[in-house]
């Protein structure tokens, strides 16, 4: 898609950056405060890394899945708009399609959630 030494820099002034669930599982992010509390965040972050490698990863691929489940429930709430002002001026219950939909986004998360990591 791209080439193998292409590389991207996001500067931000914020301490904290909020990207996109997109953005942030496919980046590093680097911390360049230097500030106590940021140090004393990575010196943890680290020392978790090397104390305990195998609770660390757990760590890591619970937080892809809840960043999935976040994408999921942003596409589901992104359809769930478009349904609904679609339907301006109709009851809602009475719309099966909507319902529908509903039930089969609501699927989508519940076999995101029971699926192993």
């Amino acid at each position: 898609m791209c080439h193998p030494e292409f590389r991207l820099y996001l500067i931000s002034r914020s301490s904290r950056p909020a990207f996109s669930t997109e953005v942030s599982s496919i980046t590093t992010l680097v911390n360049l405060r230097l500030d106590e509390e940021a140090l004393a965040e990575e010196i943890e972050i680290e020392t978790f890394h090397r104390v305990q490698p195998e609770l660390y990863m757990e760590s890591r691929k619970s937080l892809m899945v809840m960043m999935e489940l976040l994408r999921l429930l942003e596409n589901i709430d992104g359809k769930l708009i478009g349904l609904v002002t679609a339907r301006q001026g109709t009851d809602i219950w009475e719309e099966t399609e909507v319902i529908a939909e509903l039930v089969k986004s609501r699927s989508e998360v519940s076999e995101t959630t029971s699926s192993p990591t």
